[in-house]
């Protein structure tokens, strides 16, 4: 099962980068909103010296079960 990734930024007082994932963008489905740790890392959960998709990861996993996931990077990180 392929996962497809968009990029997108959510405007307002802030812009912040973010990416939806998912199987397929047909139909309705549940939906999970990820949300970072504290630090520096971005929607990924990269950041200095740790580079593991930890988020991406995380993201991918649910959209094969059937979710669809967004993850974005946090304000003054990234591309936010």
């Amino acid at each position: 099962m392929s996962i497809e990734e968009e990029r997108i930024f959510i405007e307002g007082d802030v812009r912040l980068g973010a990416t939806i994932a998912a199987t397929d963008f047909e139909g309705k489905k549940p939906a999970i909103v990820l949300i970072m740790g504290t630090g520096s890392m971005d929607r990924d959960g990269n950041g200095k010296g740790l580079h593991t998709d930890m988020y991406k990861s995380f993201a991918w996993q649910f959209a094969e079960w059937g979710f669809v996931t967004i993850r974005y990077d946090k304000r003054g990180t990234h591309e936010s």
